[in-house]
């Protein structure tokens, strides 16, 4: 592995090349493949010290080395050769990943300023987009230009425009925009001349629209890549994945069906005798074989997923295998109510389905649900009960249709089914084995405000956790079917919900955080203020949110109602011993699951502190909190531990910009290098997206307030902490929304605001012993 190639002087950038983010995916659906081809090929990867955009930089492809990719929720180790890159490509007949040379794309002129430049000579429907990716001293690179050459008809021609072409060859390289050359020269990317030129020409059939522009036809679903190597034309097979009708017949295809389409296409090129007698001139000839390359792989490795077996295969291009592993995130056991204790499995859940939507659709949405839950719980996906159908009596009246009373009924008519499998029981102990309930709801999601939090507020007060979801719409008297991704989503917090891990971090086993570390989050929810009422004060919610096991899988949730204080008089000491309170019940915790062991390193996030309430912050907060972890630890016969704080700002003024056509990778960026972090507080800042001239991206600003081991920012330690907020960060995978912050601090911030808007506060929840076991499980989101 090799480091960026740093940015300016005044903003050193460093990252380490480490592939940690894909999402879940169905190797079948075809928007799952669009979601990653977005992931792998437009947004940026994250790198274990930050952000890194695979599809640039350099890297020796003699090296090898071992990387980390994240598929079906959990991480393994694949052969990546450095300076390869992702995409899709498919293996017996089934959709996968396919690793291909590493490219960048350099540009100096635009399409449309090249065009009108060069139209005089180019014949209109002699227009094609030239991919050159050309292999130097072992480096690979990638110059997409459009050149003028000869006017070519291919025998596809039959009068229409998109089957014109422009061919490119050696002889051409003077045609190479001077962009091109100078990246070729430079010093950075290549140490000395070209000693051997290969070249693969990616054919892209262009027209021109009633206005001028040049664009790629929609009914043209691929284009053919050729192989040019000194004297010969090869084909290469079809280099483009796209979702249109066209394209999904072909991207189907097997690879031999596929190179058997490029074959035939080289054959009529080959018949074609005025492109014959043109390339000749040039020493060019063809074949219809397969060009094998000393160095381009032309039958790239492919990583593959069945999904029958659940088997991950990474072949070379004579099938060797590299690795076969997966592990599914249901390896994990799932936490429930049972007196604190952990049960695996859900055996008790329920679907509740207005009954005008029809049994169709009632039995299709259980049979979806349950067959996507037990995939997800791998191995323990037997203790995955079936879940009854109870139907929902809702008025046809629009006003009576929003009432939260039928489902109240339907949750009697709940009891009453689940009586007679159980009846001996208590209703109390059955309410105890419910253990989630999913709700079809109408919509649309303007009218169902009031009955979802009705809904809401009844089942959390009764313990049992639910996952609500809005009925399909009508079209022609049928309803439509739910999008995959929206299924998959839903699937996903139905497992998170009921005690599963399926959001687990990637954090690298050799940074000291990954063991014995407990991560906390506290924010603080205050609603939009009262119009009108200048006497009221808001009431506001805190939510914390601590991890209890070493992977940051599983959270333990607290919520505590803010007392309304308009002169703040007791505020101080309110705060004081609502930190210390949450510590406690955390510790405690932590050690119930870890053979009352207490951690070595406690990190804590903090949201919603500005500058001017740090000092404050630390006075009342953080050193009351700290003797507090000292009494804990001192009782345990235990050292104290490595105690953190850090404050996310979200509202950072500062911006960045990249000067002199320099490209500022992704990743994080220290800014303030002291060395006491407790005076004055080490700085760094994170940025989602890559940094180039012209954008100014919104970053995050991470401020650690205090540090009990006063680690400089020189120290490794200060670097692995800056790892760990990373993977936080941004190494959660199959997590549905847009995450910026560490993700315990985006609990907490759901947990807050769940509590103060949707229960609306009211009695502190989790002091009643019904619904203590809910602490264990995300139920808020």
């Amino acid at each position: 592995m090799r480091n960026n190639i740093a940015g300016p002087p005044i903003t050193p950038v460093q990252a380490t090349v480490k592939v940690t983010r894909v999402r879940q995916m169905d190797p079948t659906d075809l928007m799952s493949m669009k979601i990653l081809l977005n992931i792998l090929l437009r947004r940026t990867f994250e790198s274990s010290l930050g952000m890194l955009n695979i599809r640039s930089g350099f890297y020796d492809l003699r090296n090898p080395s071992i990387h980390a990719i994240q598929i079906d929720g959990r991480g393994y180790d694949i052969c990546w050769i450095p300076g390869f890159r992702l995409t899709t490509a498919t293996l017996r007949g089934k959709l996968g990943l396919q690793i291909l040379p590493e490219t960048t794309k350099v540009r100096s002129k635009s399409m449309n300023e090249l065009l009108t430049e060069r139209r005089g000579n180019i014949h209109p429907s002699a227009l094609a987009v030239i991919t050159v990716m050309a292999m130097h001293n072992g480096k690979v690179f990638r110059v997409h230009s459009i050149v003028q050459g000869q006017t070519i008809v291919s025998p596809l021609a039959n009068g229409n425009e998109t089957d014109y072409f422009t061919y490119y060859s050696t002889r051409y390289r003077d045609k190479i925009d001077s962009a091109g050359l100078s990246l070729l020269r430079h010093n950075d990317y290549c140490n000395s001349v070209m000693q051997q030129d290969k070249f693969i020409l990616k054919l892209t059939p262009l027209k021109r629209t009633q206005n001028g522009k040049v664009v790629r036809p929609c009914n043209v679903p691929s284009s053919l890549c050729i192989i040019i190597s000194d004297n010969e034309i090869a084909p290469y097979g079809v280099s483009k994945l796209s979702t249109n009708r066209a394209a999904v017949a072909l991207s189907t295809m097997s690879p031999d069906a596929l190179l058997e389409k490029a074959t035939a296409f080289a054959a009529r090129l080959a018949e074609d005798t005025e492109l014959q007698s043109l390339l000749g001139d040039y020493g060019f000839g063809f074949t219809s074989n397969p060009l094998e390359l000393e160095t381009f792989v032309c039958k790239p490795p492919k990583l593959m997923m069945d999904n029958t077996s659940r088997i991950v295969t990474i072949e070379d291009d004579s099938g060797g295998v590299f690795h076969n592993l997966l592990q599914s995130p249901g390896v994990s056991p799932i936490y429930y109510s049972n007196n604190n204790q952990p049960a695996t499995g859900m055996p008790v859940w329920a679907i509740m389905v207005p009954r005008n939507l029809g049994n169709d659709y009632a039995r299709r949405l259980r049979k979806e649900l349950t067959e996507r839950v037990r995939s997800l719980a791998g191995t323990t996906a037997p203790n995955i009960g079936d879940p009854p159908l109870i139907a929902v009596e809702l008025s046809n009246q629009r006003r009576e249709m929003y009432r939260v009373e039928p489902y109240k009924d339907a949750f009697k008519a709940l009891l009453n089914k689940l009586r007679l499998e159980y009846k001996d029981a208590r209703e109390s102990e059955i309410v105890a084995k419910i253990q989630l309930v999913v709700i079809v709801i109408p919509g649309p999601k303007q009218d169902r405000g009031d009955l979802y939090k009705g809904i809401k507020q009844f089942y959390t007060h009764m313990g049992i956790v639910t996952q609500c979801l809005l009925a399909p719409k009508s079209s022609q008297n049928e309803l439509q079917w739910y999008d995959q991704a929206v299924l998959r989503s839903v699937c996903q917090q139905i497992y998170a919900k009921a005690g599963g891990a399926v959001w687990a971090p990637v954090l690298p086993p050799q940074n000291v955080y990954s063991k014995s570390t407990m991560l906390c989050a506290l924010d603080i929810s205050r609603p939009k203020k009262t119009v009108g009422r200048p006497a009221e004060v808001p009431i506001s919610t805190a939510g914390f949110i601590s991890t209890y096991d070493g992977s940051f899988e599983y959270i333990y949730s607290q919520k505590k109602t803010l007392v309304p204080n308009r002169l703040n008089h007791g505020g101080e000491l309110q705060q004081q011993t609502l930190m210390e309170a949450f510590i406690k019940n955390s510790c405690n915790v932590y050690l119930a699951f870890n053979n009352r062991i207490l951690p070595d390193h406690i990190v804590i996030f903090r949201d919603g502190v500005s500058d001017s309430q740090i000092s404050a912050t630390l006075e009342v907060e953080i050193k009351s909190l700290y003797e507090c972890l000292r009494q804990i630890y001192h009782k345990s016969n235990r050292p104290m531990c490595d105690l953190k704080v850090i404050v996310a700002q979200k509202t950072c003024a500062m911006r960045f910009s990249a000067v002199g056509g320099t490209v500022l990778r992704s990743g994080y960026y220290v800014i303030n290098r002291s060395p006491d972090n407790r005076q004055q507080g080490s700085e760094f800042l994170m940025a989602s997206q890559a940094i180039v001239h012209g954008t100014t991206p919104k970053p995050i600003r991470y401020k650690i307030i205090f540090d009990s081991m006063e680690a400089s920012v020189d120290n490794d330690s200060f670097n692995q902490l800056i790892e760990l907020t990373n993977a936080m960060a941004y190494g959660y995978v199959n997590w549905p929304q847009a995450i910026s912050l560490p993700h315990v601090l985006h609990m907490a911030h759901h947990l807050s605001k769940f509590c103060g808007e949707v229960l609306r506060n009211g009695d502190d929840l989790f002091e009643s012993c019904a619904i203590f076991g809910l602490q264990y499980r995300p139920f808020f989101i």
